[in-house]
Formats: structure tokens, C-alpha cells, sequence
């Protein structure tokens, strides 16, 4: 083998050990996740192509597939077996992707929201839950530093993180003993890592260090108040819930965060910063008193004047 030769070969090991293939259970979009497919499989093999993707998964329009791609056909149940087997991917992640498709796929609310539910309940599934709450959450910054650790080619230094965060050094250091104790974080050649993709921490009304921890986010939100308005986003709504329509609405919020999260919460990192977004629902009156005068019942649009909408876009509240 001569030196060009071995340049080459060194040159592709270099660019497979750096390259992931994507993770399904990162996406909510399938023509999404193809693209990265694709784009991983170019990257680590030369020879890859859209036409013999195609002849692996039996479609035998050679640019089918980029044609999906890019939204200009649709995956049809016809040709989903075939294509799953070419992905190559588990059992459940192949579910996950069939299921992912018809969410997508689907044209009215019900059928969207039924898939949906079966992707949350997979995707529930492949959190790692972080049981040690206490010492996890001694720190606020653990879990902010954790997630800037599971994230691809970002410098994860002491060096770097202190003045990506603007903690000292002693403090990132203290933060990734911590990670490292409870198994969170390791360390190689001055980078620090970590195998969780998604985690989560239980929701115990009685643990102090979740309390805390949502004390320390709220303060930190009424810091970020004074910042340009290009770089937060505040923003209050008023309505009135009975119990029932509470519980309802807390079931939404859990949706929509999970959405975000599996949506934005990829690996990839260029050109981006750290954000947390904090959802507060608190009651901010006792149950009405009812009034025992008759009234006229109001029209909808009448109750519709009643609720409130407070904008961080609003000119006045910036």
C-alpha cells in the first residue's frame, strides 16, 4: 500500500470515527432523519448513492428517495417494509420510524394526536432517568453542563465550558466531579462526555432539590429581563380552568415540551447556544365566587374580551 493509499484510508477512518449515524428517537420529522441518513452514510461510504439506496430497499425509481426528501412525494405503506429493512435499524426503532411516518403523514387531528401518543410513550422510554436527585441538583448548573456534554463538537475544556458559561474553573470543575460521581460524565484527553442523550430527573413534589432547582431558574429568569429582546422571549396568558381543564392543559404543556425536546434536542451543535425554557401554571386567584344575582350569559366573543394575552414581543414590555 503506498503512502497516497494509506493518506486515504487514514483520512476515511478519521471522518467514521467522528461521524454518529442519526438517532430516530431524535426526530419528529422523517424526511428530516432521511437526510441525515443519508448524509452519514455519503460521509462514510463514497460509494453510497440515492440509486443504490433505492436498490436496497427495492423502490425502483432511482431518485424516489431524494424526492422524499426534499417533500415532493410521500412514503405510501407500499413501499414502508421494504425501506424500514434498508435502514437497518432495531425493532423499535423501526417501529418508531413507521409510526413516525404516519404521524407525519396523517391530514386530520385525531389520527395526528393518536401517532403521536405512540411515539411519546417510545420516546419516554429512552430518557435516562437521573434517580440522585439530591446530589444531581446540589449543583443548578449540573443539569445545564450535562446537556452541553452530550453534544457534538462543542469543547467541553474546563477552559471552554468556564467561559461558554462564565462560571469560574474551580466552580466547572466542582460541577463535573459531581456529573462524575453519579456516573453522569467521564472524562478523556481534557474533554469531558456523556453517553445520555435525553434525561430527566422525576417529578417528587416533596424533593427540595427539584424545589430549589425551579428557584433558582425563576431568579434566573428575572435576571435575563434586562438582556436584548433578540435573546429572551417572555410571554403571560390568563384564562379560567376548572380542575379538570387544569389537568388537561398540564398533559398538553408535557407534550409540547417533549415535542421541543425530541424536535431541537439533537447532538449537533454549530452555531448554537444553551437555552432553558421554563413553564410555570399557578393558580392566580381562589375559586370564583359565584354570584347570586341573575345575569345575562354572554356571547362567545364577549368571553373571549375576557382573557389576557401578555406578549415579551410587545414594544412596551421590552
Amino acid at each position: 500500500m503506498n503512502t497516497a493509499t494509506k493518506d486515504i484510508v487514514q483520512q476515511k477512518q478519521q471522518v467514521q470515527a467522528k461521524v454518529e449515524p442519526p438517532k430516530i428517537s431524535s426526530y419528529l420529522d422523517y424526511r428530516a432523519f432521511l437526510q441525515d441518513l443519508y448524509q452519514y452514510k455519503k460521509a462514510t461510504d463514497g460509494d453510497f448513492s440515492f440509486a443504490t439506496w433505492a436498490k436496497k430497499a427495492n423502490i425502483k425509481s432511482r431518485s424516489f428517495l431524494r424526492l422524499v426528501i426534499v417533500g415532493k412525494r410521500t412514503l405510501t405503506e407500499s413501499v414502508l417494509p421494504a425501506l424500514v429493512r434498508s435502514l437497518e435499524l432495531e425493532k423499535k426503532e423501526s417501529l418508531y420510524f413507521m409510526t413516525l411516518v404516519r404521524f407525519n403523514n396523517a391530514r386530520d387531528i385525531e389520527t395526528r394526536q393518536l401517532y403521536f401518543n405512540e411515539l411519546q410513550t417510545y420516546l419516554k422510554e429512552q430518557h435516562t432517568v437521573i434517580h440522585n436527585a439530591y446530589d444531581y441538583l446540589s449543583s443548578h448548573w449540573c443539569p445545564r453542563i450535562h446537556v452541553i456534554l452530550t453534544l457534538e463538537g462543542v469543547d467541553t475544556s474546563v477552559v471552554s465550558l468556564s467561559k461558554m458559561t462564565g462560571l469560574s474553573k474551580s466552580k466547572v470543575k466542582e460541577v463535573l466531579q459531581i456529573l462524575q460521581c453519579i456516573g453522569n460524565a467521564f472524562e478523556k484527553d481534557g474533554q469531558w462526555f456523556s453517553k445520555d442523550c435525553i434525561f430527566e430527573v422525576p417529578d417528587e413534589l416533596s424533593n427540595l432539590a427539584i424545589q430549589s432547582f425551579h428557584k433558582n431558574s425563576l431568579e434566573m429568569g428575572i435576571e435575563a429581563i434586562g438582556k436584548d429582546p433578540d435573546e429572551r422571549q417572555f410571554q403571560s396568558i390568563f384564562f379560567a380552568l376548572s380542575e379538570d381543564e387544569y389537568q388537561e392543559v398540564c398533559k398538553r404543556i408535557d407534550s409540547f415540551t417533549t415535542n421541543l425536546l425530541h424536535e431541537f434536542g439533537r447532538k449537533k451543535s454549530y452555531n448554537k447556544r444553551l437555552y432553558q425554557l421554563n413553564e410555570n401554571l399557578i393558580p392566580m386567584t381562589t375559586k370564583f365566587i359565584q354570584s347570586d344575582t341573575d345575569k345575562k350569559v354572554m356571547t362567545e366573543p364577549e368571553q373571549v374580551k375576557l382573557r389576557g394575552n401578555i406578549s415579551g414581543e410587545t414594544s412596551c414590555l421590552q
